[in-house]
């Protein structure tokens, strides 16, 4: 066992499994679902679904392109005092 500390649910080994991060530009070339768009999140909601993901110490599993990063994004996914939240 890995003797994950969590939630009160399965005897304080679960944690909080909120999905992916739909952040900066989403939809792979490759899924038959294009045209690519932008996250519909505004950059203050995308903040604040990362910093709850974080504080939740959620998985976090980005859900958009990583080879179109923008500025913006690539500080969400690599801000290190959010990320240490996280770990």
């Amino acid at each position: 066992k890995a003797g994950l500390i969590g939630a009160v649910g399965l005897n304080g080994k679960s944690w909080p499994d909120l999905d992916m991060l739909p952040l900066g530009v989403i939809t792979s070339p490759g899924s038959g679902r294009l045209p690519y768009k932008n996250s519909s999140l505004s950059h203050d909601e995308q903040r604040t679904q990362m910093t709850l993901w974080a504080i939740l110490k959620s998985p976090l599993m980005f859900g958009g392109d990583a080879t179109q990063l923008d500025n913006f994004t690539l500080s969400l996914l690599g801000n290190e005092a959010v990320l240490e939240m996280n770990a």
